[in-house]
């Protein structure tokens, strides 16, 4: 069931429903949808700034006068 729900999600490019849909608390139908609807969007706007800053290279390469110093260690 679990892997029928994920393929469901991709196909209906929902890409965090199949992660957090059973932690999602709710008495209604109506509010569960609500609240995994809701986690989906605050998710999709996270990985949204992440890349864009992935894609803008903030904080790519910090560079001292000493020795260079990446964050991505």
């Amino acid at each position: 069931m679990k892997q029928d729900i994920k393929e469901l999600c991709k196909s209906l490019r929902l890409a965090y429903v199949a992660d957090v849909y059973e932690q999602i608390p709710f008495e209604t139908p109506e509010q569960f949808l609500y609240g995994l609807l809701k986690e989906e969007i605050r998710l999709r706007e996270k990985a949204r700034a992440i890349r864009l800053i992935k894609k803008a290279k903030f904080l790519d390469k910090i560079v001292t006068s000493e020795t260079p110093y990446s964050l991505e260690s």
